[in-house]
């Protein structure tokens, strides 16, 4: 391997590297980094380093770009001969498998890599475990689904799923504080193939959350809600979604 970067270099001035954070090798990694220990000196261009396993999927795909048939065979990782293989979250009822940019949680990239395939699913179960209460979000179903499962591609090559996102604080619409979970929330429904359709924020007003929810609800297959600082005694999005639902708040 190392004589193959090394001609490599003699090729050009800094070899450009399509590794990602999902890659175990580039977690210390910056866009410019240098060789390690033992390779030649060379330095790490890396232009991709933040792109989620769908950002890559969907820029090969929107520009038509060539890349190795056996993605399209089932596999998600490619190593050697003897660690790579198939990746089980693609396979089909009939027993065959999907293409790679179906893959329904980017976080399952190398569950085809051998013995990293266990640990690539028990690290994507124990994320979505650990989400339950983060940041003071809560999950509002709305059409009877109650966690957000992965999402796969339709035929159209758009998100088989929806969500819609409703931030409640007055404390968010007055800029005290800033809203960091949108960000979040988007960024992670992404990666397991949900697409977002509609943002809105409220002020801490039940008539008003209830109104939207019911908006959102009609529009999306879940609604989140979320607020600047979490729940307080004073809180009032329960019972607004208590309402947009016709439902009693138990307490």
């Amino acid at each position: 391997m190392c004589q193959d970067v090394q001609h490599v270099l003699y090729a050009c001035d800094q070899p450009l590297l399509p590794d990602d954070r999902g890659d175990p090798n580039a977690r210390d990694q910056e866009f410019f980094c240098p060789s390690s220990h033992g390779w030649p000196a060379f330095m790490r261009i890396n232009p991709i380093l933040d792109w989620t396993y769908r950002d890559v999927w969907t820029f090969l795909r929107c520009f038509t770009l060539p890349y190795c048939q056996l993605y399209d065979q089932g596999y998600t990782s490619l190593g050697s001969r003897h660690n790579t293989c198939r990746n089980r979250a693609l396979q089909l009822e009939d027993g065959s498998f999907a293409p790679a940019h179906q893959l329904p949680d980017g976080r399952l990239e190398r569950a085809g890599r051998g013995a990293l395939g266990a640990a690539a699913v028990a690290a994507a179960a124990g994320r979505e475990a650990g989400k339950a209460d983060l940041n003071g979000i809560i999950c509002s179903a709305s059409t009877g689904t109650t966690a957000p499962e992965a999402g796969t591609l339709s035929e159209s090559g758009t998100f088989a799923h929806t969500a819609a996102i409703l931030v409640v604080g007055d404390e968010i619409l007055t800029g005290k504080v800033d809203d960091c979970n949108t960000s979040f929330l988007c960024s992670e429904l992404h990666m397991i193939g949900w697409s977002v359709v509609r943002v809105v924020m409220v002020p801490d007003d039940e008539d008003c959350i209830a109104a939207e929810l019911r908006i959102l609800s009609s529009n999306a297959e879940l609604v989140f809600t979320t607020g600047g600082i979490g729940p307080t005694l004073d809180d009032v999005t329960m019972a607004g979604v208590a309402r947009a639902f016709n439902k009693g708040l138990v307490r």
